[in-house]
């Protein structure tokens, strides 16, 4: 094993979410490892779709303003002290979008959702520079590789990342005319499998340069990264794999290490026939051997934008007690899952752990940390 010290860009100091399962990534954490979902069928409201389908909503969100907004204040309101003059990265895919849609439905002409949204933040994390990045549901990850590049570039010594996206009739619409969505909870891998289910969360990062003090609290530290695009259909991967199987290739190039010391693997793992396919098809170019792999989808649903930032909270918390949580709802793994893939909480060896995260438009991202 190579001396991973030597190779961290960034580390992560802090971590929080607002999930499904909760406030807290220690509410997320306990859920996951419950081998309890939070997708649940709801009321109707605020989209009457949701009778139809189940989500993994937050509970408790008023409905006095943006639904985002709200959201992002229980998120702010357990993200404690941030340093003070780091630059903001906000990960979104169309951000603010229940705004928009309430500004549209009463023919109001209020103030563009973006700048309403930049505002927010500012008022809740600090008067800082905002830097928007929009990346599908890759955004979150997207945004991490961009900080973390920004540090390791000597731009910035630490650096914030935010991702946040709500339930709303747009999202809600979009996945449903796709024929996307399961009726029940979704089974990421699973043989079986009948789409995704959607879901919302905000989380909140702060990484800083390995070279400052005040590491100690280190959940995780960023060795390499990178982005590829499949080039191929706005809304369906390469069934192959081969772009996501480039960017893992290059992250782990990034990270100086090789495949083999990749201990696990945070996937996308939706729970549609097109992702999970080709994501194992991707495992198997760079692979010679079957790594356990992990998504959280199952039990927080795909919470779009900030997909890739809760199960990177989740990873580092299953490199530091070796164990990674269950994908509890897939019984019957199809056979390319087969020795990957196990409905049970799985044991890991030390090493490297790889996330990835795919997105509409043909993106994949992948990220290397130890």
């Amino acid at each position: 094993m190579i001396k991973l010290t030597s190779n961290a860009k960034a580390v992560i100091t802090l971590a929080e979410v607002v999930s499904a399962y909760g406030d807290g990534s220690a509410a997320l954490f306990d859920g996951l490892y419950s081998s309890v979902s939070a997708v649940t069928l709801q009321s109707g409201k605020p989209v009457p779709l949701y009778q139809m389908y189940p989500v993994g909503a937050i509970t408790g969100i008023a409905d006095d303003d943006a639904r985002l907004f709200n959201i992002l204040r229980r998120l702010a309101g357990i993200t404690g002290k941030l340093p003070g003059e780091a630059p903001l990265y906000l990960a979104v895919t169309i951000g603010a979008i229940d705004l928009l849609e309430q500004q549209i439905l009463s023919g109001s002409t209020g103030e563009p959702h973006l700048k309403a949204l930049t505002k927010i933040v500012k008022q809740l994390f600090g008067e800082r520079r905002v830097i928007i990045v929009s990346g599908a549901c890759a955004a979150s990850a997207c945004a991490v590789a961009r900080a973390a590049a920004d540090i390791d570039a000597g731009r910035t010594d630490c650096a914030i990342v935010l991702s946040c996206d709500a339930l709303s009739e747009f999202i809600f619409s979009g996945f449903a005319s796709l024929g996307a969505l399961d009726q029940q909870p979704a089974r990421p891998f699973d043989r079986n499998r009948a789409g995704l289910n959607l879901g919302e969360a905000a989380a909140i990062m702060v990484l800083q340069s390995p070279r400052l003090p005040g590491n100690e609290k280190n959940l995780g530290s960023i060795a390499g990264w990178a982005l590829s695009s499949d080039a191929i259909h706005v809304t369906s991967p390469d069934p192959e794999g081969c772009g996501l199987a480039r960017a893992i290739r290059s992250a782990i190039a990034a990270a100086k290490i090789t495949p083999s010391d990749i201990s696990f693997i945070a996937a996308h793992g939706t729970g549609t026939q097109y992702n999970d396919t080709m994501e194992l098809a991707a495992f198997h170019q760079v692979f010679e051997q079957p790594r356990p792999v992990f998504s959280v989808k199952w039990g927080t649903g795909h919470t779009i934008a900030a997909a890739g930032m809760v199960q990177l909270i989740v990873a580092c918390n299953a490199k530091k007690i070796a164990q990674i949580p269950p994908n509890a709802l897939t019984l019957l793994p199809e056979d390319n899952a087969t020795g990957w893939v196990s409905s049970s909480a799985t044991a890991v060896s030390d090493g490297c752990m790889l996330s990835v995260n795919s997105g509409f438009g043909g993106i994949n991202s992948a990220l290397v940390l130890f």
